[in-house]
Formats: structure tokens, C-alpha cells, sequence
């Protein structure tokens, strides 16, 4: 959860910090980059605020196995034999993945941002719950964004500090400069991989391509709210004043969350790739 720092007390500002017993779950952008990798469109943390530490696995139990449906939008993924070298097993493909990221990022890039454990699976689980009203921490892909969440405005009439903003102008800055080609050939290239993840969370018969059509999808269709965006702090976490707000997509708080610049960044690169992904 987000809290006021009690240590720093300034006028008209609140800071959110996570307590001892706490991991803070930011927001993050990373489907524009993994799109490419994991099967993926992006971002990590499902609400800005720290929850409680619980010995959990990476990726949430599966659920209930869902009836087959068509494929909407198939995937032109290359044959074995058509690549450079065999693909290696799930549970052995963190390196593969790490290293298709790299070649697209860079290595400082992804040793800032990427958190290099059970890749292709943390990305397939982030992607399917960005359309949910949650988004858990244990399942994401990426580093948190630096600094902690502020609330500007007094007690009762509380706003979005737009300081937060530049908090996420690197995500965004990494979503405007990835070629979205390479990204969605190195997408092609692992797709069977996040296939057989999906496929372990319970969606026997169904095809991660539409599922991140789908989460694609929502997430452009977040609102981009120029000027000061209310909250409301009920308990301890902060959650948007506006109802409407606060019952949209974990993915898209994330956007409202980053900012309309750095969100119209994010959202023009995510054009790019689904168009390139959705045939038909």
C-alpha cells in the first residue's frame, strides 16, 4: 500500500513509501518492449502501492480451463527447422528470452529495466491480467520506476502530482525508440514459448496472439486526461476520485497513472506493433 512519508513532511505534497513489511508494485511499460519477446504488451505493477510480501509462486495457479475458441489473430511463427537454433525448454528459456531483449534494447537498457527471471512466463501472466482490475506484483516482467508516487493538494482535495510524470519518461523514451518490426520478429521467434505458458494458466485451446490483441486493445482505449486528476486516499492507498477512473483496467491506470504525453508515446508504438500482430 502508499503511504504519506512521515519523516519529510512538505507543504501541499505527500510522498508514498512503502513500509518495512511492504514491496511496492510500480507501474511499468514494458509490453511495448516484451511484445516482441514474451508474447506481451506491457507493465508492471498493478496500482501504485507497496502490498504485503507472501511466499507466492512468479505466476498465479491456473485457472479454470476454458472451452477452444477460433483463433482470431494466428501468428506466422517460424518453423524449426527455418531458425538459427532450436528453441529451448520453458523452464530453460530466460537466457533465449534475455537475450532477443537485449538485441533490442540494449544492455543497459535491460539491466535497468528488465528483471532477467522466468521471463517469457512473467510476461504472458502480466499481459493476460492488464485488461483485470488487477495486475499482481509477483508476476511482473520489470523493475519498478524510480522514486516513490506524489500527491499534491491538501487533505480532501488531493491531485495527481505531475512530477510523477517523469518518473516514467524512460518506459516511454524505450517505447518510441524500439523498432516495432524486430520486435514483433523476436515475438514470432518465442511465440511458442508463450503459447505454452498461456496454455499452463489454464487456456487450453486458446491463442496468446488474440489474448494480447485483446489486452492491446484496452489499453487504447485509456482515457488521456490533461490537467489535475482528483484522488482520494480512503485508508492508506490513494485511488482515483472519479469512479469511473478507479473501475477501469489495471493496464489502463497504468496509462492515466503515467501521464498523457508519456501515455500517447506508449500508445503510438502500441499502433505499430498491433498492426503488424492482428491480420484479418
Amino acid at each position: 500500500m502508499i503511504q504519506a512519508d512521515p519523516d519529510e513532511p512538505r507543504p501541499g505534497i505527500h510522498r508514498e513509501t512503502p513500509t518495512d513489511e511492504a514491496l511496492g508494485g510500480k507501474v511499468l511499460i514494458g509490453v511495448v518492449v516484451l511484445v516482441a519477446l514474451v508474447g506481451a504488451a506491457w507493465w508492471w505493477s498493478s496500482r501504485e502501492a507497496p502490498v504485503p510480501v507472501v511466499d507466492e509462486p512468479a505466476v498465479a495457479p491456473a485457472v479454470v480451463a476454458q472451452e477452444p475458441v477460433p483463433v482470431r489473430h494466428p501468428v506466422d511463427a517460424p518453423a524449426a527447422e527455418e531458425l538459427a537454433e532450436p528453441l529451448p525448454l520453458l523452464d530453460d528459456s530466460t537466457l533465449r528470452a534475455s537475450e532477443e531483449i537485449v538485441a533490442l534494447v540494449g544492455v543497459s537498457a535491460f539491466g535497468e529495466l528488465f528483471l532477467a527471471q522466468e521471463v517469457v512466463r512473467r510476461f504472458v501472466a502480466a499481459v493476460d491480467n492488464l485488461p483485470r482490475r488487477e495486475l499482481p506484483v509477483a508476476q511482473r516482467p520489470l523493475r519498478g520506476a524510480a522514486g516513490v508516487f506524489l500527491a499534491a493538494g491538501e487533505e480532501g482535495a488531493l491531485v495527481v502530482d505531475e512530477a510523477n510524470y517523469a518518473r516514467y519518461e524512460p518506459y516511454a523514451r524505450l517505447a518510441t525508440l524500439l523498432d516495432a518490426r524486430a520486435a514483433v520478429a523476436a515475438y514470432q521467434r518465442l511465440y511458442p514459448l508463450a503459447q505454452q505458458a498461456y496454455e499452463e494458466l489454464g487456456y487450453p485451446g486458446r491463442y496468446f496472439n488474440d489474448r494480447l490483441i485483446e489486452a492491446i486493445d484496452d489499453l487504447l482505449a485509456a482515457p488521456e486526461i490533461e490537467g489535475p486528476i482528483p484522488l482520494k486516499r480512503p485508508n492508506v492507498v490513494y485511488e482515483f476520485a472519479d469512479a469511473s477512473l478507479e473501475a477501469r483496467s489495471a493496464g489502463q491506470k497504468i496509462l492515466i497513472r503515467m501521464g498523457p504525453s508519456n501515455a500517447r508515446a506508449v500508445k503510438a508504438k502500441l499502433i505499430e506493433i498491433r498492426a503488424l500482430l492482428a491480420k484479418g
